[in-house]
C-alpha cells in the first residue's frame, strides 16, 4: 500500500537529488585543473653566435611547476606562458613555454622533450620542469636583468581559447649575489643556473631560541 504523506513523499523527493547530486560530483564533473609552482625560479645565460661571429646572450628560465586535478575527470593544460618583470617598471617579459626538462643524476638541467600539451588525469597531479627563453632573437629586445624586486606570472589554457584560464602570481627579490653570478656566467661563457627563492619562502638552516620559533611560526 502506498503512502501519500506529504512529508514521506518530500523526504524521498530530497533523497533522490542529493543522490543525483553526489553521482554528478562523483562522475560527471568536469575537469578542474590547478597549478602551483615550486619552492624556486631557475635562471641562466643562453647563447646564440650570428653568421657574423657576433654573441648575443639571452636569459633562460627553468620553472617546477604541479599541475593538479581533483575532479572525477580528467583533463588538458594546452600551453603555458610565463611574464615577468620588475615591480618599479612597466615593461614586462612575456614568453613561451619551449621545452620539458629534468634533473641528471649530477644535478644538471638537461632538456627532456619539446613543451606539448600536459594530459592530467581524474585526481592526480604532474610535475614538470618547464623551461621559457628570452632571446632578442625571438622577443626583439634584451632582457634587462638587474637587482631589484620582480613579479612573476603563470598563464595556463586547458582549451584553445585567447584567454587563459588559470593565473598563478609569484615575485621573488633578485639580490647583489644572484646579479654578480650571472655576470660571471657571461664573462665565463657559462650557463650555469643561479637559484632565487620565490617569494622568500626559503631560509637558510639555522639555529634558534625557543621564543624566536613562535614568532616564526606561530599563528596569532
Amino acid at each position: 500500500m502506498q503512502s501519500d504523506d506529504p512529508i514521506t513523499i518530500l523526504i524521498a523527493l530530497f533523497s533522490l537529488l542529493v543522490s543525483i547530486a553526489v553521482a554528478y560530483t562523483s562522475n560527471f564533473r568536469k575537469a578542474n585543473l590547478k597549478l602551483s609552482l615550486g619552492r624556486n625560479i631557475i635562471f641562466f645565460p643562453t647563447y646564440l653566435v650570428t653568421p657574423a661571429n657576433k654573441k648575443i646572450v639571452g636569459l633562460g628560465f627553468n620553472l617546477p611547476i604541479t599541475f593538479y586535478n581533483w575532479s572525477p575527470q580528467g583533463g588538458t593544460i594546452q600551453r603555458i606562458r610565463l611574464v615577468v618583470g620588475r615591480k618599479d617598471n612597466d615593461n614586462f617579459y612575456d614568453m613561451a613555454w619551449t621545452t620539458f626538462v629534468k634533473i641528471d643524476s649530477g644535478g644538471n638541467f638537461q632538456d627532456e622533450n619539446l613543451a606539448q600539451p600536459i594530459p592530467v588525469h581524474a585526481r592526480s597531479s604532474v610535475n614538470k620542469i618547464v623551461r621559457f627563453d628570452w632571446s632578442p632573437e625571438l622577443g626583439g629586445k634584451e632582457f634587462d636583468l638587474q637587482v631589484g624586486n620582480y613579479e612573476l606570472r603563470i598563464y595556463g589554457w586547458t582549451q584553445n581559447t585567447q584567454k587563459p584560464d588559470l593565473k598563478y602570481m609569484a615575485s621573488f627579490n633578485l639580490k647583489d649575489q644572484h646579479y654578480q653570478q650571472y655576470q660571471d656566467n657571461i664573462a665565463a661563457n657559462l650557463n650555469e643556473s643561479i637559484w632565487v627563492s620565490l617569494d622568500e619562502n626559503e631560509k637558510p638552516n639555522q639555529f634558534v631560541s625557543k621564543h624566536t620559533i613562535g614568532v616564526l611560526y606561530s599563528k596569532k
